[in-house]
C-alpha cells in the first residue's frame, strides 16, 4: 500500500483525503504517509467509499490523466500455441470480448433445428410468476442470442467509458486487481435460462429468463436484491440494451460477465448432444 500512495502526488492524495475524511496530513512525514496507508486501506474495503476516494483523487489529478495511455477499444485476436485440445465445450469458448467469441456463437446458434435442446420442455411466463401467452411459442436461440450480443457490447462500451472517467488505473495503483467474476450457468427449458454471477463467492447477479411470443420475460437480483422484474420486447433492441444498461449501470463489467454466460450457455445448449 505504502508504495502504491508513494506514486501518487502526495497534494493530490491529501486534498482527497481531506475531501472524503475531513482530515488534513502531512504526507512528507512518516507518521503522516503511515496514517494515509491506514486510511486508504478502510476506504478501498467498500465499493462505496472507494468510489468517493477515487473521484477525490481524479478531480485533483486531471494533469496526470492527460497523460496517461489511452484504453484500448478493441482486443487482438487470440493466438494459442498448445497441441493439446480440451474436449470440453466451455474450455473451447473464445474470451469474451473477441472477434472470435462472436463468430464461436454464431456457428453455435445458426443450427435452426436447435437440436441440442429439442428434448427439454417448453417454459412459459408463468413459471417466472408473469401472466402471459401460455400458448405463445418461443423465437429462436440464435435471434435471442443475437439481441443479448447486442446489449453485451453495449455494457463493455459503458464498462471502458466508466473506467476513462473513474480513473480506474488509479484504482490498480492503490489496490491489488479484484479477481474476474465467476459464472455459472443452468438450462432449465428450452427457452429458459439462469446465471448465477459471483466474485470472491460472494453471490452478485442471479439472472433468470424466459423468452415467449416476442418478450424477454426477465427476473434479475444484485446482491440478493431485485434490480430488475419485468418483460421486455425482443423486437425493440434499444429497450433491451437501455434496461440491462440502467441495471448495470454501477457495474457494467458484471453486467457483461452476465450476459457473456448467458449467451454462451445458449449457444452450447443448442448443438446436438454427442
Amino acid at each position: 500500500m505504502s508504495d502504491a500512495i508513494a506514486r501518487i502526488d502526495p497534494s493530490v492524495l491529501s486534498k482527497a483525503l481531506r475531501d472524503v475524511e475531513g482530515v488534513r496530513l502531512d504526507l512528507s512525514t512518516e507518521e503522516g504517509a503511515h496514517q494515509a496507508s491506514e486510511i486508504v486501506g478502510r476506504l478501498l474495503g467498500s465499493p462505496e467509499s472507494e468510489a468517493q476516494l477515487l473521484a477525490a483523487i481524479g478531480k485533483y489529478a486531471d494533469p496526470m490523466l492527460e497523460a496517461g495511455e489511452p484504453l484500448p477499444t478493441r482486443y487482438d485476436a487470440i493466438k494459442t500455441t498448445s497441441p493439446r485440445v480440451s474436449s470440453d465445450p466451455a474450455a473451447l469458448a473464445p474470451p469474451i470480448g473477441s472477434a472470435e467469441f462472436d463468430t464461436y456463437v454464431d456457428s453455435s446458434s445458426a443450427d435452426a433445428s436447435e437440436a441440442g435442446l429439442a428434448d427439454l420442455q417448453v417454459a412459459t411466463p408463468k413459471d417466472l410468476g408473469f401472466e402471459g401467452d401460455e400458448g405463445a411459442a418461443p423465437p429462436s436461440t440464435a435471434l435471442v442470442e443475437g439481441i443479448l450480443r447486442t446489449a453485451q457490447r453495449e455494457l463493455e462500451a459503458l464498462d471502458l467509458e466508466k473506467q476513462r472517467h473513474s480513473h480506474s488505473f488509479l484504482s490498480r495503483w492503490l489496490k491489488k486487481k479484484r479477481p474476474e467474476p465467476g459464472t455459472f450457468a443452468r438450462v432449465v427449458a428450452r427457452n429458459r435460462f439462469t446465471v448465477l454471477v459471483s466474485i470472491d463467492n460472494a453471490r452478485m447477479v442471479s439472472w433468470d429468463h424466459v423468452t415467449s411470443g416476442g418478450f424477454l420475460y426477465l427476473k434479475l437480483m444484485k446482491r440478493g436484491k431485485l434490480a430488475f422484474r419485468g418483460k421486455v420486447p425482443l423486437a425493440d433492441k434499444a429497450a433491451v440494451n437501455q434496461r440491462l444498461a440502467d441495471v448495470f449501470a454501477d457495474e457494467p463489467s458484471v453486467g457483461a460477465a452476465t450476459l457473456h454466460a448467458v449467451r454462451l450457455a445458449m449457444s452450447q445448449a443448442a448443438q446436438p448432444h454427442s
